[in-house]
């Protein structure tokens, strides 16, 4: 029996993707980002663009959902009466059926569940949005008379949740190209320009500009993001610190940001050496981040690792490998893993470089060879090809202690020159 992947309408269940399109919200992002560089401090601009660029890109990106499948469940089967059929009246005979459910937990903007792509196959999926819970709910109901099967149960629900994926694929396109766009900072520097030409144009006219009195209860602050290192007891009157979860998905979005404006630059990255590749994206993070005693967080040790220090301890490591094969991947996680025999909740990141052979192919092979990993516990979120993906772990000879790890691979062109490698 075939899968079905409209499915009937329940009470709680809507259908997705057909409120007003996606492009309006997209457009209603971009009008608050002009917005809010237009009325930026020109000071700001002048003195550092770039952190501006970071925050806007911030402030005004779009997190496409992703469903995450790991931690799909199914709900207890419940009992439902439901009407024979259209041609029936409410009052009419009803038959008793069975519905079997299958909830999966998301991550991302729960609006976009309800705005149309820009492109459809006419046949929008259904499901229960939760937005308490972040969960989609599917619903799969049993004919009444005919004996359930799982096999059949299970690829309805498993069907009507590669629909949703598949919707969800034609707005990402989208969203993709949207944050792309906040996070340039091509914006940034024409404002910039025209502040400095504001500022040229009323050093010439030669009369002393007036200064309001509350003129800085109106200034848009623009400080960095502080991050903060949250002891976590492993045992009673020695805690350890970790990083919180916040500052590790936004160190990880500064990251992504970076990856993407090198890729979108391939003669600029071609003529960068990966050790080059490396300081930048460190540059990019104390652009950000702030330690709680100190004006850079991150640094950097020897040729690989973008890390934080607490206490001399790692609280969070960034390492930088070039594609060789899978022993590339096998060589960073030994590298990874082995750092935190005596931590709980550590948060790593793996950057992947890449230049040359076939994009997709080399994600896919590095993503088989983490979950390959005899430490590896199960995958948290499976990106798209290219893109991050995020891995459980466990300590060495220790199962309770979690390593999260983040893959993030970059694609860039083939160097222009031979420069030292990292």
């Amino acid at each position: 029996m075939g899968a079905t992947l409209r499915p009937t309408v329940y009470k709680q269940t809507r259908i997705l993707f057909v409120g007003s399109d996606l492009s309006e919200l997209l457009r209603q992002r971009r009008d608050a980002y002009a917005d809010d560089l237009a009325e930026w401090d020109p000071d700001d601009i002048l003195s550092a663009p770039g952190d501006v660029a970071s925050e806007l890109g911030y402030r005004h990106r779009i997190d496409c959902p992703v469903l995450l499948r790991d931690e799909m469940f199914q709900g207890r089967p419940v009992d439902r009466k439901v009407n024979l059929g259209p041609e029936f009246r409410p009052e009419d005979i009803r038959r008793q059926v069975k519905v079997y459910r299958a909830t999966i937990p998301f991550l991302g903007e729960k609006e976009v569940f309800l705005r149309r792509p820009g492109r459809s196959d006419l046949n929008p999926p259904a499901a229960n949005l939760d937005r308490a819970s972040h969960t989609l709910t599917v619903e799969y109901e049993q004919p009444a008379g005919n004996a359930p099967e799982a096999e059949t149960i299970s690829n309805d629900l498993l069907a009507q949740i590669d629909q949703i994926e598949k919707w969800l694929s034609w707005s990402k396109e989208a969203i993709d190209q949207h944050n792309a766009q906040m996070a340039d900072v091509a914006a940034v520097e024409r404002r910039r320009t025209e502040v400095l030409a504001e500022r040229k144009l009323q050093d010439a006219i030669g009369i002393p500009l007036q200064r309001q009195a509350d003129a800085d209860a109106y200034k848009v602050p623009l400080e960095r993001k502080t991050v903060r290192v949250r002891p976590k007891a492993a045992k009673p009157f020695e805690p350890e610190p970790a990083l919180d979860d916040a500052d590790y998905e936004d160190a990880m979005r500064v990251l992504e940001s970076a990856r993407n404006a090198l890729e979108r630059t391939p003669e600029l990255a071609a003529s960068f050496t990966e050790e080059r590749i490396r300081d930048l994206l460190l540059i990019f993070l104390n652009a950000t981040f702030k330690g709680t005693a100190a004006g850079e967080m991150f640094n950097k040790q020897g040729k690989t690792d973008i890390l934080i220090r607490e206490r001399d301890r790692n609280v969070f490591i960034a390492e930088c490998k070039i594609w060789s094969g899978p022993k590339t991947i096998e060589a960073a996680l030994e590298q990874l893993l082995d750092r935190y025999t005596t931590w709980r909740d550590a948060r790593v990141s793996l950057l992947l470089f890449v230049r040359g052979g076939n994009p997709t192919a080399i994600a896919e092979k590095a993503v088989q060879t983490i979950i390959a990993h005899e430490r590896c516990l199960k995958t948290a979120r499976a990106g798209g090809p290219g893109e991050r993906s995020d891995f459980i772990f466990h300590a060495v000879n220790d199962p309770v202690r979690e390593i999260k790890l983040a893959f993030l691979p970059f694609f860039l062109p083939v160097k222009a020159d031979s420069g030292k490698e990292i």
